[in-house]
């Protein structure tokens, strides 16, 4: 599975990698090589960030599913206690 992204964000985030460049390494770059940067990240950099989301969120609902029974289930035969 590719990491893929609206192309609508594709500008914006090449920007976001020229402007990191200039500012972080002090090298101007141009659109093209922001574009093959983004790409890069993307293909080779991209799945291992989103397979670690995955995990993560799979930990997540497995504690949550973990405490359904706290939530979900109702003390069974407490009438009588309550009469006490």
């Amino acid at each position: 599975m590719s990491i893929k992204i609206d192309k609508s964000l594709h500008p914006q985030l090449q920007q976001a990698i020229q402007r990191y460049c200039r500012e972080e390494i002090d090298t101007d770059i141009g659109e093209l090589q922001a574009a093959f940067m983004l790409d890069f990240v993307l293909r080779e950099i991209g799945p291992h960030i989103y397979n670690q989301a995955i995990r993560d969120a799979q930990n997540h609902l497995a504690q949550q599913v973990e405490a359904l029974p706290e939530y979900c289930f109702e003390v069974t035969t407490s009438y009588w206690h309550k009469k006490k």
